[in-house]
């Protein structure tokens, strides 16, 4: 698999600059598209097939090699690409990471909300109950709270989406009357 020229790059970066011919960029997309859908394939298989390399990484270099490459970082760059930070107004008081307002949304929320869970189960299965018996329950509560929170945010947005179409249909009973 190649990497992004500095060409598609650019594309990527500024795709209706003046003097620019919109198909370019058109064909750029759908091209990294297509190389971006089978590297996710490529990924998901290997990921899958995680479990074996690292059961033999001990007997082959090269195994040890490929869960190597799956890090922290790698992770912390995923997440960034997908959560994109925002900027601190001033010196920051606290190690909190501030997120983009305006690429917030529930999908995202979603995600986030599982990544927690799942993060959640794996630090309670770490920290034995038993030696860390405060941990526990305050997770278990901020999972539950969570669900909640999601829950009412999903039906919130339902309610909006009805009550706009309900908008949508009078505003066109009001025209057709109209006429």
């Amino acid at each position: 698999m190649k990497q992004l020229t500095s060409r598609q790059k650019e594309l990527i970066k500024s795709p209706k600059e003046r003097g620019r011919a919109k198909e370019d960029s058109s064909d750029n997309y759908s091209a990294i598209y297509e190389n971006t859908s089978s590297a996710i394939l490529y990924v998901k298989s290997i990921i899958e097939l995680l479990p074996h390399f690292e059961k033999y990484s001990k007997d082959f270099k090269k195994s040890q090699s490929v869960c190597n490459l799956l890090s922290s970082e790698l992770v912390e760059l995923i997440l960034n690409g997908v959560f994109p930070t925002g900027k601190t107004i001033g010196a920051p008081t606290d190690d909190r990471i501030y997120f983009e307002p305006s690429k917030r949304n529930m999908n995202k929320v979603s995600s986030i909300a599982y990544l927690f869970k799942f993060s959640s189960d794996y630090l309670l299965q770490a920290f034995p109950e038993n030696e860390y018996k405060h941990l526990h329950p305050r997770i278990d509560e901020v999972v539950k709270d969570l669900k909640g929170m999601l829950e009412t945010t999903r039906k919130n947005q339902e309610l909006k989406e009805q009550l706009q179409e309900y908008k949508e249909k009078i505003d066109e009973l009001l025209k057709n009357r109209q006429k």
